[in-house]
């Protein structure tokens, strides 16, 4: 057989191999993975920062990437509340290397706006120079660390302090919270600041505007009063991020 009709035979062959797993592959699988899952808008702009561009990927480049993971059985999609999520199938966490021990996330309609908007959140902390020496640690994450013998609170998410390296004892911790409905005083007091984690050396709340923030400011400095607490806390609004949108109520 000539090498050119031998070329021929493998071309098909060729075209219909699956494509390499890449290291972008495997980076945007353990982010939708640690944050639940993610809507096509936030995949745009963490795959278009992953493959070095400071812009979002096209819908059709988010498409067929998705298409990609899905014929290698490594993400599904469903849709909630007029939207299209991502998430992984245990062979997508197994391939990005997440723990084995972390579920699959079914999409509940009742949580995707509030993952929705702390994804944009984590996409907004790593677009700063912070994120570069204290990475954002995701609620799943912190889940499993915590397992079922200790009772302290999870965040939504957790950056490591920037000076925990040269702190002698437990590592320090950032908390981050994305408020978008009050859940009352009693809330901050038992649930937050009478159950932190050791480690924790401050709380950052995201709201949606400002008179949420002054309520929940008036919450937390009565409770921090009752229980002589000095944890710093910040509160800021949801930020803005180019290329994504926050669910309506």
């Amino acid at each position: 057989m000539s090498i050119t009709a031998e070329a021929e035979r493998a071309e098909p062959r060729r075209r219909n191999r699956p494509p390499d797993f890449t290291e972008r592959d495997s980076k945007a699988l353990s982010w939708i993975g640690e944050q639940f899952g993610a809507r096509l808008d936030v995949l745009s702009v963490l795959l278009g920062r992953l493959g070095g561009s400071g812009e979002p990927l096209s819908k059709w480049g988010v498409r067929n990437q998705i298409e990609r993971w899905k014929r290698q059985e490594l993400v599904t999609t469903e849709r909630a509340l007029g939207d299209t999520w991502v998430t992984l199938t245990p062979k997508g966490r197994d391939r990005a290397g997440l723990p084995g021990n972390l579920s699959t996330w079914r999409v509940p309609v009742t949580r995707v706006r509030h993952c929705h908007a702390v994804n944009i959140v984590r996409l907004w902390y790593e677009g700063t120079e912070k994120a570069v020496v204290s990475p954002w640690v995701s609620e799943r994450m912190i889940y499993l660390e915590r397992g079922k013998t200790y009772k302290w609170h999870v965040a939504d998410g957790a950056v490591l302090h920037p000076k925990a390296a040269d702190t002698p004892g437990p590592t320090q911790f950032e908390a981050v919270e994305v408020e978008l409905t009050h859940k009352g005083r009693n809330h901050y007091e038992t649930e937050v600041f009478g159950n932190l984690r050791a480690g924790v050396v401050g709380i950052w709340y995201f709201v949606p505007d400002e008179a949420f923030a002054n309520r929940l400011r008036h919450d937390i400095e009565t409770v921090q009063t009752r229980r002589g607490s000095n944890v710093k806390y910040a509160i800021r609004p949801l930020p803005e991020v180019p290329g994504v949108t926050y669910m309506s109520r």
